[in-house]
């Protein structure tokens, strides 16, 4: 519903880097240390030197980390890839398995080849690690898997492995005069490492971290008036997706989200008093972390220790709210800015609320 109208027109993030991470690296040497011989490791998902090796699906689209995404597997090696990790599922449907999904090269925007990090053996270097959420078998015998974007990787090497699991020269496999993905005769293999975004004091040492908890302020403030208005218009509209109640401000989270202290409050544990007298205590209080996220020490406690991880899923998770084309959605997915991609989504979504408040005053001045 809310990507139906929501429309983005903005320009794309400029994507920073801090000199301390330039891209891409030393890949001779990160080369060797993984190996030729990904099929060692294709049975899981980090190998022994930490690298994530996975099963590359080229798709049409730009996953990024919170959205969802489905996809029909009808190509006999892609079926083939998915029957295994649904046999090495421990649930019935493939929940929880994982695969590297990248953009296809033949829909790729040309920065995102040729640019930094630059693309390897022609594919693009920065995927998606998708989580399988299910995996069922169409009427036509064709595969049906629904997953969600978890966290982004950096390629760096790419290789070929046959249906029969012997290995292959990628080489021989992809025609980089014209990158299809029907070029492509074999399953790949990729093996990378996260790409997450930039800690806030090493991109901009002389801002504040407050800064990121004031825009995703703002940005939750504004999903949550485009979801009352949108209800308002449409009562049966659906609800907002789960991420973005997952990975909300503290301070936004409300009954959609409740606490340690809510549950404990309800059942009169004795810790509830403890915590109400530690919310009227000012020790605990950050100067980089707003008072009002501290809902209880167990919420403070899991703030300081993910805060960097939730802002970074929140920024995702609002934007997949937008109207993405792929030059705009790759540049979301390049990006390590955290502040950068909230404040493209308040540019975004601003317009969209406007709209609907529009809508909805004269909806209301007819009844």
């Amino acid at each position: 519903m809310y990507k139906s109208r929501c429309q983005c027109r903005l320009q794309s993030p400029v994507v920073r880097r801090h000199p301390s991470r330039s891209l891409p690296l030393q890949r001779h040497r990160i080369t060797r240390r993984v190996g030729l011989q990904i099929c060692q490791a294709l049975d899981a998902d980090i190998s022994p030197d930490g690298m994530v090796v996975l099963p590359v699906f080229p798709g049409s689209s730009v996953l990024l980390p919170a959205s969802r995404g489905m996809l029909r597997a009808f190509e006999p090696k892609f079926m083939d890839m998915f029957n295994r990790l649904l046999d090495a599922s421990p649930t019935k449907d493939g929940r929880g398995a994982r695969f590297m999904h990248i953009l296809s090269p033949k829909v790729a925007p040309p920065a995102m080849l040729d640019s930094s990090p630059p693309a390897i053996q022609g594919l693009p270097s920065i995927g998606c690690c998708a989580i399988i959420e299910s995996i069922t078998t169409a009427p036509d015998q064709s595969l049906i898997v629904e997953y969600s974007g978890h966290r982004r990787v950096l390629l760096h090497l790419v290789q070929a492995v046959g249906i029969n699991q012997q290995n292959t020269n990628i080489n021989d496999q992809l025609d980089k005069s014209n990158s299809n993905t029907n070029d492509i005769k074999a399953v790949l293999h990729a093996a990378g490492e996260w790409y997450d975004d930039i800690e806030p004091e090493e991109l901009d040492p002389f801002g504040t971290v407050s800064s990121i908890y004031a825009a995703e302020r703002d940005v939750a403030g504004i999903v949550q008036q485009i979801a009352r208005l949108s209800r308002k218009l449409d009562p049966e509209a659906s609800r907002l997706p789960d991420a973005l109640v997952r990975y909300a401000p503290p301070s936004n989270s409300g009954q959609a989200r409740p606490t340690s202290y809510d549950a404990l409050k309800a059942a009169k544990h004795p810790a509830a008093t403890s915590i109400d007298m530690w919310r009227r205590s000012s020790t605990t209080n950050s100067g980089n972390i707003p008072k009002e996220a501290h809902a209880d020490p167990y919420t403070h406690a899991s703030e300081l220790l993910g805060r960097l991880r939730r802002q970074e899923m929140y920024s995702f998770a609002a934007a997949s709210l937008l109207q993405l084309g792929v030059p705009e959605a790759t540049a979301l997915l390049l990006s390590r800015d955290t502040a950068g991609r909230l404040q493209f989504v308040l540019e975004a979504a601003r317009p969209y609320l406007a709209q609907l408040s529009a809508e909805a005053a004269l909806k209301g001045a007819l009844e």
